[in-house]
């Protein structure tokens, strides 16, 4: 069975495309169970944050091995793609699971956002009151619309500051260069002939 220690103990030696020591890896898989993996990775991802994504990509060929019946015939690089390609052919996640649909992730992240909503207002909530169960429902309409705008305004601050930090670029590359970028955006944008600045 797969543990934290078999998964650093991998990681630790060079991942090379000899597949002998990733075919014994991957007899191992079959031996452990989804819970047990998940927990092995969660946790050496955890204890070595350096093998995070070398731990992803065993995941992928955990999932491949395991339920898309992938076997390990080249090195480590040529099986985490050929994995990811088994796991899109057999429309599977790597625990084995059908993949959500963007509209199932929309629906849970709202659920989510409900819950702590109406988990924050509980904390101040006055049970006692006349009509509580409607003036509680109303506090939680109330606090997940609030919720909702500091996230679309932190959204839009992150989104600017990137743009920021793209224009202070451009126009560290030297005026000429900066004309020229802001002449075809803006001929992109309006959909405008550009007027010829050159950069």
């Amino acid at each position: 069975m797969i543990t934290q220690d078999t998964l650093v103990g991998f990681m630790q030696q060079e991942v090379s495309q000899d597949c002998t020591r990733l075919q014994a890896l991957s007899r191992e898989m079959l031996e452990t169970d989804t819970g047990s993996f998940k927990k092995a990775c969660k946790d050496a991802a955890t204890d070595h944050p350096e093998y995070k994504t070398r731990i992803s990509e065993a995941r992928q060929i955990y999932g491949a091995v395991r339920f898309a019946g992938m076997s390990i015939t080249s090195g480590w690089n040529e099986s985490v793609k050929a994995a990811r390609e088994a796991l899109k052919a057999s429309n599977i996640t790597w625990e084995g699971m059908t993949p959500k649909t963007d509209e199932q992730k929309a629906t849970e992240k709202e659920a989510r956002s409900r819950r702590a909503a109406a988990k924050e207002v509980n904390t101040r909530f006055d049970w006692g009151q006349a009509n509580a169960a409607s003036v509680f429902a109303e506090a939680v309409e109330a606090e997940h619309a609030k919720m909702q705008a500091e996230r679309e305004a932190e959204a839009h601050e992150k989104r600017m500051e990137k743009v920021m930090a793209t224009v202070e670029a451009i126009c560290a590359m030297g005026e000429e260069y900066a004309l020229a970028i802001y002449d075809g955006l803006g001929a992109k944008l309006f959909n405008a002939q550009a007027t010829g600045t050159e950069g």
